[in-house]
């Protein structure tokens, strides 16, 4: 009644009718005794009463448990004690369940609450039963209850499942019952084993999935082979369950068994797998531990789990044992002795928090955050601790201020770590950072002296007192940094990290090597800016790791041999870092921090395993690199025979290709490795494996020492890779000490017997000979002095092509398949013998070469593996020896020969990686990467055609030695030209050609290299002869370029075919070879625009547009198309430039930005040359410097690496054309004959003009945009279309000023209709010095026509009246002289039109009165020149009157001449100007020796040649792919102006503006001084006086002056009313008197934009800010107003304007302080409250606060405002910029 009556009179919340009811209660129980025992509730109805105070108390569980206990406490307990019932007798069955409670036996009770799932479940009833069961349980205290066991039983699930409150009431009863320690200790045990049963039987049903299924029922199976459904997480209960029990019999059972038990079964549980039931254990187990064992005690243990789970590493156990220390802190901490200053802590705690703070991911938080709070409280007691703040100054020279400031620059880094944007970091980097380094910097200063905080330094690696901040720490939030979840933080910190001071921050070494190093390797190219053309941050780099070198504790040698294990352990390491650490470490001269063997090994993975990943391209440089890294590092060795060995072997492991870059460095490493007898180490070595005798010779080398020495290598294959290394080492040791003769010296007296024997001794075992003749062959083709030291041979020469002959042919002999398959590996060494030895007149030579011919055609007839393996072994006999036939029709035979010749597959050969060679396991391995084996050119000519020891293998070789054998026998004139006019057998001319133009379909890398020669010079002069019809022709043509353009193509990009530099080369001088040049002209004539375009030039504008994005295809096409079109010879390039083809290429070429490898700030790219088999084809050296002229070489060598070599060989080659062009006119018709500009430079110059006016109508006219008045024509600098205008116009300010008259006509019109609309300054450049050379050639095609109606349109743009007066003054100039050279020889007359002159100069005229400062100097100047040099009678005389035509501008004209002679303001901008206007000289800048040589190429790469040091001020600078002007003439004219403007000012004038000068101080407060005297002048001014400051004129009057618009006398009428400021200028910060006084009190208005984070909106801010002279502007970084962009922008107001630095982090202090103080704040922000700006009522005393970009105003500070406002805006877009919204807020206030 009183729970009903409670419930109508209170709310519907728990709470509120709980304490109604507590209430009742007691009023029950105290007021009225004896409603207890009326209050006599059934057992059922006390269920139902459970259940609906349940849903009464809104289902908190607590408050039902709290009420329920009390309601039993007035069921009649205390009045009358419950009857009792006879443990021994069993309740009945159907036990009555209206019995009272205060009536009920205890067993009754317990046996009613176990009916019906029993105490299981978590609702009502299970409360109200347990609370039963524990009531029960205390009533029958003195006798056992009957239900116990199944009470026990059913505990269990009931302890799992049931709610806190009420599970551990159920415990405390069960503890009661169990009094006995053993038994308790007993049950719990077996409660553990059936939570141990239970997991075991769940790991299996989910190890069985369908036997877990079983008859689940339909939709729960498994029958589509989807996953099970998982299984209850019933662990973490059981634990659960545990634990409770465990609590409440520790309880009642200390010191025993039961917790004995406990702590085991906590051990077993922390050490398990779930995560679920490790966490269960800490929140409900390990408490009830602790209090009953004691902290002391259990510190020990809790010390033991955190240690287990952190030694896992893994991140669930590491946020288990951060909840385990954080739950027990207290214990921990203090066991740990983490707030030691003693050094005596233990070391488990620290790398804990250090885990836990190092977590980056955003789902990590929680784990840092517990990491904080150990951290944080370990450093709060430690600076707690009595006697810290004299033993810090004593040990440390710090104070405890200190060590609590440096903490909390650790937090707030760390804080903004949690941010995901990355601008608070970068915005608080600098000063946080500062304070930490600073902090770090003093404790390791005076730890060199004391040796720190209890003899614990801070230096690299060292681990001091927990509490004190130390570099650990500081790695923790770099590493926490590292792995943020933001992209952009990783860059920036990176970036900065690599900036500090090693000596200071002391990094240790593993968070360098396997924390930096790793990320640096893979982000460098993001991180490499490409703007840093002075390779700042690649010093700043190479600086870090030599600091991390040079200071480490142990040693520079240690040091070193880590970065680099480190550097080449990375995977995937770009090659950049690769470079820089290469570079960081070859420059330590550490010997001795490896040894020989090992550096050499070293090396010999690097190339094998490392340098492949490189880009070609960047392989020279670093294998040089890593050669000379490991000769500094490598101990000095007497030459041991194992060294030697090794050497040679890591020398054989250096790429062909890269041999001849890398021979100083091997040189290097090879001496420090042998010392001082290197070459004879190395002849030793040589003669052991060339060695006839078993047992050794007098230097002690046998081959059972070698091979024992280094396992193959005395196998027949390992000694050719030995020989091939020591040839190699000879000859870099050889060039480095300047020998001649190294063959004869080291290698032949070490081959010499065994050659001399080869024959005769054919029992030789195979290595010997091998070597021998391997070691002669190879020693012919890369050392100088071979072949004389041959031919001085003759008698062995003989022996070993014997030798040869006979193995040779025993390798053709069809039918003896034995013999074929043993010598099937060694044919590419007969061959390489015989190409290298043999020489006509010579024996065995033409024997092998019938034989081989022979066996070619029997094999080719034949089947089986044996003829296959005879087929390639005589196509590579064949190709050595072919070129050497000197009949044509042999070979002419030997051309048909192979060209027929293919290898057909053997049917038992079914995979590509078949062994066909049986014996190969008796030869050896020689271990070679396929793609130099048999895909680089060049490397046959030295090493072989390759080696054959699989199906695949023999494919390769067979058609590498065909083709190349082929390419050989046409480069011979006769044998092609007989080739082309051959006939097949039913007497069809040309089969040649249109077979081997077909092949190519089927062509692949390497051997389509050498069919491109062959189709050069066989099959093109056919199939484009007049012979054949134009259709036909046409077809071939286009198909022929559609498939050489693919395949190059193939060769590009991800997923393409390898295809070598050499192959590429090939194929673009295939496709631009002179033939199909010519081709395409005779077949596509026609000039009609509407005509497409012939198929060579589709063909390479469409690679060179493939070029942008692929390295090296740009330069492959550069080369040969040049060679084509522009050639040797003024006729060729009339022939190209009557096709539209030869233009669109040339200004494609002109225009390019080709694709190249970056390197950080360097680019790398192949050389154009690079490769090529036909060197006098059209992409050899030789075609390459006709067409560009003798500086071909230097300009390459130049510019080898840029993205401009393309576009800088094309505009050399149109200005060597016209120099060709002049100088055969001259000679043709002497040297007053007019010289015509070359057709093609021609049709080019207008195609390219054409291309500017689209691109300017294009800015002008954006295609899809809207007509928007005054719209800028200018790009962005650096986009696409200011780069296409930039070389656009340098190309045609190189060819346009040597145009000839026609010419002229053309391009004068088009550069004055771009000179009339204002251009990027680089790009206005060029068209001034070309306006200046064409006007000054053709004056009287551009001054009246042009330039005076340019001149006469007043409204142009500022930049545009500059340039055309830029060329009027050069004129001006010009004229002057030729005056004074005409008057310096006696002449009368003129050269010199004056009436031109004069109409010139009243176009110039108006200028003088210009609003721009540097636009009237120009015009002054020049105005000045003329008039002072032609004198004003004879510049006038026919200018005033009717003479001229009625006009009467000559007076008008002599006295403007007047006063520009006689101001003194006017002198002084003369005499300043005078050194501009006389050093510039159009005709020396703009030429191509300016962009080619004088250039400087930035930054500067290992090819810039030596010269360009020495030129101190380059015309122009090559960097970011531009050739951009150091100086333009108008940038340079700007400067002089404005730095003359400043020396107008007279000091003593207080109405003048120092603005920027050095004493502005100074004039400062002079000018403050004499503000005071200004009423008194103004007075004398109002009586009639004037102010007594000569030339100064008072601010009254020259405003008025200005609003009448006229001005009598005065030096300067008309004086922009700009340098005439309204009042003197005070300081930033000056509040005094005087400043008030000057009129200068700021208005009370704050501008807040610590959230902004972009410097153009800050310095926009602050020019407005000091405009309305506001109070103050706050930053988020006070070093942003330091900033170039920052002050571009603000245009000094930084020094007016009072800035204060208001970091992000302090936002909150600085707005309540603000308030404090009586300001307003009021964000400029859109809230649901905000008011538009219009409308709102500013205070008196304001601060604006503005939101970040994008992110607006954080939540967390809206509340602290006074108010919002927002901008009233009807568009769609709802946001704007915040400079623009601030500006708006600033005026409004105003």
């Amino acid at each position: 009644k009183w729970g009903r009556f409670c419930l109508f009179f209170s709310p519907a919340e728990g709470r509120g009718v709980h304490s109604l009811l507590v209430v009742g209660f007691a009023i029950s129980m105290v007021v009225v005794p004896a409603a207890s025992a009326a209050l006599n509730l059934s057992l059922e109805a006390f269920e139902a009463y459970a259940i609906g105070l349940h849903s009464l108390l809104g289902g908190n569980h607590e408050l039902v448990t709290e009420t329920l206990t009390l309601l039993l406490k007035c069921s009649g307990t205390s009045a009358t004690a419950p009857p009792q019932q006879s443990a021994s007798v069993a309740a009945p069955a159907g036990y009555p369940a209206t019995v009272a409670v205060a009536a009920a036996s205890p067993n009754g009770v317990v046996d009613w609450c176990l009916r019906d799932g029993g105490l299981a479940g978590s609702g009502p009833e299970a409360i109200a039963r347990v609370l039963l069961v524990q009531r029960a349980i205390a009533g029958a205290a003195s006798q056992p209850l009957s239900g116990r066991e199944r009470l026990l039983a059913a505990a269990h699930t009931s302890l799992a499942e049931a709610p806190g409150p009420v599970a551990a009431r159920l415990a405390e009863a069960i503890a009661q019952d169990l009094q006995d320690e053993a038994e308790a200790a007993r049950w719990l045990r077996s409660l553990r084993e059936e939570q141990d049963a239970s997991a075991s039987a769940e790991a299996a049903a989910a190890a069985c999935p369908a036997a877990a299924v079983g008859d689940a029922g339909e939709g729960q199976g498994t029958a589509d082979g989807g996953q099970p459904p998982s299984p209850p997480p019933v662990a973490a209960a059981s634990v659960r369950a545990y634990a409770r029990a465990a609590a409440a019999l520790l309880a009642r059972h200390r010191g025993g068994l039961v917790q004995s038990d406990a702590w085991t079964a906590a051990a077993a549980i922390m050490a398990g797998a779930d995560a679920g039931e490790r966490r269960a254990c800490t929140q409900h187990l390990l408490p009830a531990l602790v209090e009953a064992t004691g902290n002391e005690g259990a510190a020990t243990r809790l010390s033991d789990f955190a240690s287990e789970l952190l030694g896992r590493g893994g991140r669930a156990e590491v946020a288990d044992a951060l909840n385990l220390a954080v739950a027990f802190h207290e214990p921990l901490l203090e066991h740990w002795r983490l707030a030691s200053w003693a050094g005596d802590h233990e070391d488990l705690g620290v790398r804990l928090i250090e885990q836990g703070l190092r977590y980056g991911l955003k789902e990590n938080g929680g784990l840092r955050k517990q990491a904080r709070f150990l951290l944080e409280s370990t450093v709060r007691q430690a600076l707690a601790a009595p006697g810290v703040e004299p033993r810090l100054k004593a040990e440390a020279g710090i104070r405890v201020a200190d060590v609590n400031a440096a903490w909390k620059a650790f937090w707030e880094f760390s804080d903004a770590l949690e941010e995901f944007g990355s601008h608070l970091l970068k915005a608080s980097w600098d000063t946080l950072m500062g304070k930490m380094t600073q902090f770090l910097g003093r404790v390791a200063k005076s730890s060199s002296g004391t040796g720190g905080v209890n003899g614990h330094s801070q230096s690299r690696g060292g681990r001091g007192p927990p509490a004190l901040f130390a570099p650990s720490w500081l790695e923790v939030l770099l590493c926490r940094a590292l792995a943020h979840d933001n992209d952009t933080v990783h860059r920036f910190v990176l970036g900065q990290l690599v900036t500090l001071d090693q000596g200071v921050v002391c990094l240790s070494e593993k968070f360098v090597l396997d924390e930096m190093l790793q990320r640096f390797s893979h982000s460098i190219d993001i991180l490499y800016p490409r703007s840093d053309v002075h390779q700042t941050f690649e010093k700043q780099t190479a600086a870090f790791f030599s600091a991390f070198v040079s200071q480490h504790a142990e040693g520079p040698a240690y040091a070193a041999r880590k970065l680099l294990a480190a550097v080449l352990g990375v995977r995937a390491v770009h090659h950049t870092p690769l470079r820089l650490l290469l570079s960081v470490l070859s420059e330590v001269h550490a010997p001795g921090a490896l040894r020989a063997a090992e550096a050499l090994e070293i090396v010999e993975r690097f190339f094998a395993e490392i340098l492949t990943r490189m880009p070609v391209s960047a392989r020279p440089v670093l294998s040089s690199l890593m050669l000379r890294t490991a000769e500094q590092l490598c101990a000095e060795d007497g030459g041991s025979e194992e060294n030697a060995a090794q050497v040679a072997t890591t020398a054989a492991s250096v790429p062909d290709a890269l041999l001849d870059d890398s021979q100083e460095a091997l040189a290097g490493l090879a001496r420090r490795a042998l010392g001082a007898r290197a070459e004879a180490s190395m002849q030793d070595l040589l003669r052991g494996l060339a060695s006839c005798a078993g047992g050794g010779d007098s230097t002690g080398i046998t081959s059972a020492s070698l091979a024992e020495a280094q396992g193959r290598r005395a196998s027949a294959m390992g000694g050719a890779r030995l020989v091939l290394g020591i040839v190699r080492v000879v000859r870099a040791l050889a060039a480095a000490g300047g020998e001649t003769q190294p063959f004869s010296t080291h290698i032949w007296p070490a081959l010499a017997p065994s050659v001399c024997e080869l024959h005769r001794r054919s029992y030789l075992p195979r290595r010997v000979s091998t070597v021998a003749l391997f070691g002669c062959a190879y020693g012919a083709a890369v050392l100088p002095d071979a072949a004389a030291a041959l031919d001085g041979q003759p008698a062995a020469r003989a022996e070993a092509l014997a030798f040869v002959e006979v193995h040779a042919r025993a390798a053709v002999a069809v039918g003896d398949n034995a013999s074929i398959e043993e010598e099937a590996p060694w044919v590419w060494l007969y061959a390489l013998v015989l190409e290298k030895l043999w020489r006509p007149g010579l024996p065995h030579g033409a024997a092998v070469l019938a034989g081989a011919s022979e066996g070619l055609r029997r094999a080719l007839a034949a089947d089986g593996v044996s003829a296959a393996l005879a087929a390639g072994a005589a196509a590579s006999l064949i190709g050595a020896l072919a070129g050497k036939v000197e009949q044509v029709h042999d070979r002419v035979d030997l051309f048909l020969l192979l060209w027929r010749a293919h290898v057909k597959k053997p049917r038992s050969v079914t995979d590509a990686r078949f062994n066909i060679v049986s014996a190969a396991s008796d030869h050896g391995v020689w271990q070679r990467n396929r793609l130099e084996e048999f895909e680089e050119l060049h490397r046959p000519d030295r090493e072989g055609v390759g080696r054959v020891f699989e199906w695949r293998d023999l494919i390769a070789v067979f058609l590498l030695a065909k083709w190349r054998a082929l390419a050989g026998l046409t480069l011979d004139d006769a044998t092609a030209t007989a080739l082309r006019t051959c006939k097949a057998e039913e007497g069809k001319p040309g089969f040649l050609a249109d077979a081997l133009l077909d092949e190519l379909e089927t062509m692949q890398p390497p051997h389509v290299a050498f069919w491109t020669v062959v189709a050069r010079r066989v099959a093109y002069p056919v199939a484009f002869s007049g012979e054949r019809s134009e259709a036909e022709q046409q077809e071939t043509l286009q198909r022929l370029c559609t498939s050489l353009r693919g395949a190059i193509a193939e060769g590009t990009g991800d997923g393409s075919t390898y295809m070598p530099r050499g192959c590429m080369a090939e194929l673009a001088a295939a496709l631009c070879d002179p033939c199909l040049c010519q081709a395409e002209r005779r077949l596509w004539p026609s000039e009609d625009a509407d005509e497409g375009l012939g198929p060579v030039t589709k063909a390479v504008i469409g690679l060179l547009a493939l070029g942008e994005v692929a390295v090296g295809v740009a330069r492959s096409v550069a080369s040969p198309i040049l060679a084509s079109l522009v050639g040797t010879h003024a006729a060729a390039a009339a022939a190209a430039g009557s096709s539209r083809g030869a233009s669109e290429v040339l200004s494609a070429l002109l225009l390019h930005r080709e694709a190249t490898i970056v390197d950080g700030a360097l680019s790398l790219a192949p050389d154009v040359t690079a490769g090529v088999i036909d060197t006098a084809g059209p992409g050899g050296e030789a075609a390459l410097a006709a067409a560009v002229g003798p500086g071909a070489g230097a300009v390459r060598q130049k510019f080898c690496g840029s993205p401009g070599l393309p576009r800088i060989l094309a505009l050399a080659s149109l200005d060597g054309l016209i120099e060709r062009s002049n100088a055969e006119a001259i000679i043709a018709g002497g040297a007053g004959a007019a010289v015509p500009l070359p057709a093609v430079v021609g049709a080019t110059l207008s195609r390219l003009l054409s291309t500017l006016r689209e691109t300017l109508g294009q800015l002008l006219n954006p295609p899809g945009a809207k007509s928007v008045p005054n719209r800028p024509p200018t790009p962005m600098p650096m986009s696409a279309q200011h780069r296409t205008q930039l070389r656009g116009w340098q190309a045609v300010l190189v060819l346009g000023r040597r145009a000839d008259r026609k010419t002229a006509e053309q391009l004068l019109p088009e550069l004055f209709h771009h000179l009339a609309v204002p251009h990027v300054p680089d790009v206005r450049d060029c068209q001034e010095l070309l306006g200046c050379a064409l006007c000054a050639a053709y004056e009287d095609l551009a001054v009246e026509p042009l330039l005076v109606p340019a001149l006469r349109r007043f409204d142009a743009a500022a930049q545009v009246s500059a340039s055309l007066l830029v060329i009027a003054s050069y004129l001006f100039r010009r004229w002057i002289t030729a005056i004074a050279a005409h008057s310096s020889n006696g002449s009368s007359g003129s050269t010199v039109d004056l009436t031109r002159v004069r109409a010139l100069v009243g176009a110039v005229a108006p200028y003088l009165s210009h609003n721009s400062a540097y636009v009237r100097g120009t015009a002054a100047w020049g105005f000045f020149e003329i008039f002072q040099s032609l004198g004003s009678e004879r510049l006038l005389g026919a200018s005033s009157g009717a003479a001229s035509g009625g006009s009467s501008d000559g007076p008008l004209l002599a006295d403007l001449y007047d006063f520009v002679a006689s101001n003194k303001e006017c002198k002084k901008m003369r005499g300043r100007l005078k050194p501009v206007f006389q050093g510039f000289e159009p005709d020396a800048t703009g030429t191509m020796p300016s962009f080619a040589v004088l250039s400087h190429v930035l930054p500067p790469s290992a090819g810039s040649g030596p010269g360009e040091a020495a030129t101190e001020q380059p015309p122009y600078v090559f960097t970011d792919s531009e050739f951009q002007p150091t100086s333009t003439f108008l940038n340079l004219l700007k400067d002089e102006v404005a730095h003359e403007m400043e020396t107008l000012f007279d000091r003593s004038d207080v109405t003048q503006y120092p603005s920027i000068s050095d004493n502005w101080q100074a004039v400062l407060a002079e000018a403050t001084a004499a503000a005071a005297a200004l009423p008194s002048a103004s007075s004398t001014a109002e009586a009639g006086g004037s102010v007594a400051v000569e030339g100064a004129v008072p601010v009254t009057a020259a405003r008025e002056e200005d609003e009448r618009g006229d001005s009598d006398g005065g030096s300067a009428p008309n004086t922009q009313r700009k340098f005439v400021p309204l009042a003197p200028p005070v300081a930033a910060g000056d509040e005094s008197a005087a400043g008030l006084a000057a009129g200068r009190r700021r208005m009370p208005l704050i501008i807040i934009a610590s959230l902004v984070d972009k410097t153009p909106n800050l310095a926009g801010l602050c020019r407005t800010c000091e405009v309305f002279n506001c109070e103050a502007l706050c930053v988020p970084n006070l070093k942003i107003t330091k900033d170039q962009a920052f002050q571009s922008i603000s245009v000094t107001a930084e020094k007016w304007l009072p800035i204060r630095e208001v970091p992000r982090a302090g936002l909150k202090e600085h707005i309540l302080e603000l308030k404090r103080r009586g300001y307003a704040v009021v964000g400029v922000e859109q809230t649901h409250d905000s008011v538009q700006m219009d409308e709102f009522q500013f205070a008196p005393n304001t601060a604006l606060l503005l939101g970040a970009e994008k992110e607006g105003i954080d939540a967390d500070l809206l509340p602290l405002l006074d108010g919002c406002v927002e901008i009233p805006q009807a568009g769609q877009i709802r946001s704007l910029n915040v400079h623009v919204s601030g500006s708006l807020a600033v005026w409004e206030f105003t």
